[in-house]
This record gives structure tokens, sequence and C-alpha cells, in this order.
């Protein structure tokens, strides 16, 4: 390569940086005028939130924005960290109809800091908990309904791109402590009773303890990993469950990177957990084809706590107040507790 090639190979490049800076810098004021949350994370690790509840369009993202430093060491302004609800998907291009696109595709940046992590995810778990409020009041009937035998729980779907780890792995271990809070406890007490030791159920192919296997294998938790893991590390006799599950082929978890990425305690901030919903992973998401929802994401569910103290939210956004009922109003329609 002789130098005049060599310097307009330099030249293309620098331009190439200067126009990506620009358009980033541009992302960010579109994404701080019409995103509905917009958390800004300054170099001193404060942080201020935007809501954009108040105008009449406003895109159903939550936000991160702050400084990037690039390889020549230049700051710019930059999206950091985006979180989809409804129907949108982080760093994708949103439409306003099919002619007209209201904000561009983003292209995802490097990942946070620990020091931006324990300060920014508070943030987002509390516009995660507006959103789910403010959804919430919308409709019609607030109560979980009856479907196929059982309590559904409603919520709000949000979308978060695998490439933020930290906030996949997050959602993934919120996911688990949702089943042990409302679905392990009384499968453990079913599953313990029926692997105790007798004379007629002796292991591992008693009828009751058999009984328990199937029931293992015919489950959702089967076919997830994470989930299969989690209840295992809770219920008596492990080592029969494993042993049962080897030999019929179902047994594939140990070697899976789902769940060393979830359980694996190296270099992880430790964050509080939400106080008043959960987040689940349904278990059913597509991979691939037409029912995928966006490609190298994953989809949650925001669902509120049940079990909480009976409270309502009135007007509470952006600057809510929990309301204490009386016992005439908890039974009043227009008041839903949860």
């Amino acid at each position: 390569m002789n130098t005049e090639s060599f310097s307009d190979f330099v030249s293309e490049r620098a331009c190439h940086r200067t126009r990506r800076r620009t358009k980033s810098n541009s992302d960010v004021q579109t994404l701080k005028r019409l995103a509905r949350f917009v958390i800004v994370v300054k170099p001193d690790l404060t942080t201020t939130l935007i809501d954009n509840g108040h105008r009449a369009l406003t895109v159903p993202l939550i936000v991160v924005v702050g400084t990037i430093h690039d390889h020549s060491d230049v700051q710019y302004s930059g999206s950091l960290l985006e979180i989809g609800y409804n129907r949108a998907r982080p760093y994708r291009r949103i439409h306003i109809n099919k002619n007209k696109v209201l904000v561009w595709a983003r292209n995802p940046k490097p990942q946070l800091s620990k020091q931006q992590i324990a300060v920014v995810y508070p943030k987002i778990l509390e516009c995660l908990e507006m959103v789910l409020i403010e959804t919430r009041q919308r409709w019609k009937t607030k109560d979980a309904w009856w479907a196929n035998g059982r309590l559904v729980e409603r919520g709000v779907q949000i979308t978060v791109d695998t490439t933020d780890s930290w906030l996949h792995r997050e959602f993934l271990r919120e996911n688990v402590r949702y089943f042990q809070s409302c679905w392990f406890p009384r499968y453990r007490r079913w599953i313990n009773r029926r692997l105790l030791y007798t004379k007629t159920n002796r292991f591992p192919c008693g009828p009751s303890a058999q009984k328990a296997i199937d029931s293992i294998a015919a489950s959702g938790y089967a076919k997830s990993p994470i989930l299969l893991e989690a209840l295992l590390r809770i219920v008596e006799k492990r080592s029969v469950i494993e042993g049962a599950l080897i030999r019929m082929n179902m047994f594939h978890h140990l070697t899976s990177d789902e769940v060393s990425f979830v359980f694996n305690e190296d270099n992880w901030v430790k964050l509080a957990s939400p106080q008043n919903f959960f987040i689940w992973h349904t278990l059913d998401q597509p991979t691939d084809g037409k029912g995928i929802h966006a490609k190298n994401c994953a989809r949650f569910e925001v669902l509120f706590d049940r079990e909480r103290e009976p409270r309502t939210y009135l007007t509470a956004i952006p600057e809510w107040k929990e309301v204490h009922l009386t016992e005439g109003q908890k039974h009043d329609a227009d008041f839903c507790p949860f």
C-alpha cells in the first residue's frame, strides 16, 4: 500500500468515526424527546430520569444514555442500554406507519461498568413498575384470567437484547425468583412426599417415586435448564431424580451454558430484587421463524405480586403515592388492590 492510498484509508476511517459520533448524538437527542423513560448517567455516576409521559407521541422504550469514549479517546453521547415494552424492541427501527420512520436503528454500545449498573438498575425497576401501573389502570378487568383450568396472571411484555448480558442474566435470575416464590414451594413438598423411602416405594422404581419422576419429566421445567436446576437445588434426593432423568435421556442441563450463565457468581454485581412485582420469562418463546419477536432478544413479562398488602395507585404518575384503603373501598369495583 503506497502513501497516498494509506492516507486515503485513514481519512475514510476518520470520516466514518465522525459520522458515527454525529448519528449517535442525534439518536440521543431523539430518544430524549420521544422515549417513554430516559435515564441519563453522568460521569460522576449521578442519574437523571426523564419522563415523557406528558407527550402525545412517545416510543415505548426505557433508555439509558451516557458518555462514550471511542478508540481515539473522543467523548460523545450514546444509548448505553435499551428495554422495549409492549411491541417495541431495543435498538430496532421504530415506525409511525409503513412509510415514516420515527427512530432509526441504533447499534448496541459497550457494556455498562459495575458502578453504572449499581446506580442504573434501581431506576430501571422504578420505570418498569410505573409502566405496569399505567397499563393496569387502563384495564377494565384487573384480576387474573381463568384459562385452561388455572389462573393466568397478566402483565406487561418487555424485550431485552441479549448483547446486554448483565441485564439479560439479572432478568433470568428474577425469573427463577418468581418460580421459587410462586410455584416451587408446593411442587417441592409434593415431590418430597413421594420420594419418602418405604417398603413399597423403593428407589428408583417405586410407584410413588416414579410418579414424581414422570411429573418432572412431563412438566415445563424439563424444557428449561435454568428452572430444572433451580428446582433440583431445593428438593430432597436430587441424585435419585438426576439418575432417573439420565436413564430417560432427558437430563442434558448439566452441560448447558445457560445454567452456568445464570448461577455462576463470579464477578457479579449484587443487585436488589423488585419489591412489588416479578419478572417472568415465558417458556414457549420461539427462537426462529415467523413467531420470533426479535432477533437476539429475550422476552419477559412484568407481573404484580398479589400477595403484598392491598393497595392502589390513583394518580401517581410520575410522582405516585401509596393509598391505604378502608375495608369498604377494598370491595368497591372502582378500587382494584393487587
